[in-house]
């Protein structure tokens, strides 16, 4: 027994060790998240627009173009629970806070919990950066070495001394995610919309009573909710679900009933052309851009 002990010592012990060390390695190289993290800590104060959300607002809404002290706090995949969450962290902070900008998409209230989805590793950012209390330090949640995807690339770039933040300064999905030219094929619309089709309705009450609470919770602080739903391309648009996007519509209604939500729609916006897509449902660059300045001129910013 003391010679298996021994053994079992001598093996693991610095295996352990150096497990820690490239997790504690790895922690350092920074990313959009601990980008986001620090730049909130130090200016959140000053902040007057704040942008949530998923990839849509990630990518297709543009601080630098909705007035003074900006700033964007979504990213790919976030989760409304996550939304909410980055809201209660800061908004104390945020003494100047007019407004938060978030988007309304068609897969929005079917979107899964991001624990249960493929991407689920993004949620270790929100642990490592923002001490997200949702799951436990001893959790896979809390370390980068629990999947192989970021802890691979951060350690890639850590090795290759590159930078790995794909965000600009104000937040804004980095330039690096836009293509020459847009990528609206049938065969990429159809994977987009299998993407974004519901697997069950299970998770509708959830996503609606996040977002019910956040618009109270702006009410109580006396800050304007504007829920945005960015442009798609027709194609995408015209092979919706009827029942989805109903959805979708419907609550749009609500929360601008009920809670004095401002709502601006502009899935099918026809000002918006072939070049200022991505792909059928994010924006470029300059879509962006013009999008962004579309909501600072119909807010009045």
């Amino acid at each position: 027994m003391k010679r298996f002990l021994k053994l079992f010592l001598l093996f693991f012990v610095p295996l352990l060790c150096a497990l820690g060390a490239m997790e504690y390695a790895v922690r350092e190289v920074p990313n959009e998240y601990s980008y986001k993290a620090n730049w909130m800590e130090k200016n959140a104060g000053r902040v007057e627009t704040l942008v949530l959300g998923t990839s849509h607002a990630f990518y297709g809404i543009n601080p630098a173009y909705l007035g003074p002290n900006s700033f964007s706090l979504a990213n790919s995949a976030q989760s409304l629970q996550y939304d909410k969450f980055l809201l209660e962290k800061y908004i104390e902070k945020c003494k100047n806070l007019k407004r938060i900008i978030i988007p309304l998409s068609y897969f929005t209230l079917v979107f899964d919990d991001m624990e249960n989805g493929s991407e689920w590793w993004r949620v270790i950012n929100y642990k490592a950066y923002f001490d997200c209390p949702y799951h436990s330090s001893f959790s896979k949640y809390n370390f980068f070495i629990s999947n192989s995807e970021p802890f691979r690339e951060k350690l890639f770039k850590l090795f290759k001394r590159e930078v790995l933040i794909s965000c600009d300064s104000l937040g804004f999905g980095y330039p690096i995610y836009h293509k020459s030219s847009p990528n609206l094929t049938d065969a990429a619309v159809a994977k987009w919309l299998q993407t974004h089709a519901a697997k069950n309705f299970e998770h509708v009450d959830i996503n609606k009573n996040i977002l019910r609470e956040m618009a109270k919770y702006c009410q109580s602080h006396h800050i304007e909710l504007v829920v945005v739903t960015t442009p798609v391309w027709h194609t995408y648009f015209e092979r919706l679900n009827p029942q989805q996007l109903a959805l979708m519509q419907s609550f749009a209604i609500e929360l601008k009933g009920k809670y004095g939500v401002t709502y601006l729609d502009y899935m099918t916006d026809k000002r918006f052309v072939e070049n200022d897509f991505n792909d059928c449902n994010h924006m470029s660059c300059d879509g962006a851009q013009k999008l962004s300045t579309i909501i600072a001129h119909d807010l009045t910013i």
